[in-house]
């Protein structure tokens, strides 16, 4: 995000082309700051809802191991990216 805020200020050709795409219906008038910031907050919540999906599911369900399985590695994942 600091980079990101390095460079549009410094540089108006990177500044202008951003706000013409934010202004795209394709983008929803996000900027690139949303597109880089929502999926890691994303990826933080997704083990409380897999969690929360787990305690409503009957252990004896196919997908039950499949969303231990996934829950095991998310947290691996964050907890790399914590160090």
């Amino acid at each position: 995000m600091r980079e990101l805020a390095k460079v549009t200020s410094s540089n108006q050709f990177v500044r202008t082309h951003l706000e013409k795409c934010e202004e795209s219906k394709e983008c929803r008038k996000l900027g690139l700051a949303a597109f880089l910031l929502l999926p890691m907050q994303r990826i933080t919540k997704y083990p409380l809802l897999i969690k929360n999906i787990m305690r409503v599911m009957d252990t004896s369900h196919p997908d039950y191991a499949n969303a231990n399985a996934v829950l095991n590695e998310l947290t691996k994942v964050l907890k790399k990216k914590k160090m």
